[in-house]
């Protein structure tokens, strides 16, 4: 999908774009991924390598390619929402590394920081605009339906 592509190419570098490949030995060593945690799971292992004095941000020259071909906004909304259910136990054990990841000025600042190409396409700008807000939206509300339990 062109916005989601779009709206990747601001990410890359920064803590909201997280590592994938690790050596067994050093993922092992620093205890592994978040068991229980479905919010920024993939998150949890690069920050702990990182908390180890290891470089989570060097890229590998080839793009790793995500396949969303099948983009489906409804079915997109309901994961965010599910995800927004453990979101307080990634903010609470992950704080001040969550806020970066997860605020709101945060992700701004990245696109502005480029912001002549991010207005530059101003169809695609719209939607990822579009797209983040419904985004946190069902986050928040995942968030608050499983405090309330409903």
């Amino acid at each position: 999908m062109k916005v989601r592509n779009f709206e990747k190419s601001f990410y890359s570098g920064s803590v909201v774009e997280s590592a994938r490949f690790f050596q067994a030995k050093l993922a092992r060593e620093v205890g592994g991924f978040e068991e229980g945690l479905v919010f920024f799971e993939e998150s949890t292992l690069p920050y702990k390598i990182l908390r180890n004095g290891y470089d989570v941000f060097s890229r590998v020259k080839p793009p790793i390619f995500h396949h969303e071909e099948n983009f489906s906004l409804l079915t997109w909304l309901r994961k965010k929402f599910y995800y927004g259910k453990t979101v307080h136990l990634y903010r609470h054990k992950y704080s001040a590394y969550s806020v970066a990841q997860t605020s709101v000025w945060f992700r701004s600042a990245l696109f502005m920081k480029n912001w002549r190409r991010f207005l530059g396409r101003p169809k695609l700008a719209f939607g990822v605009a579009f797209l983040k807000s419904l985004e946190y939206f069902a986050t928040i509300l995942g968030a608050v339906y499983s405090k309330l339990k409903l």
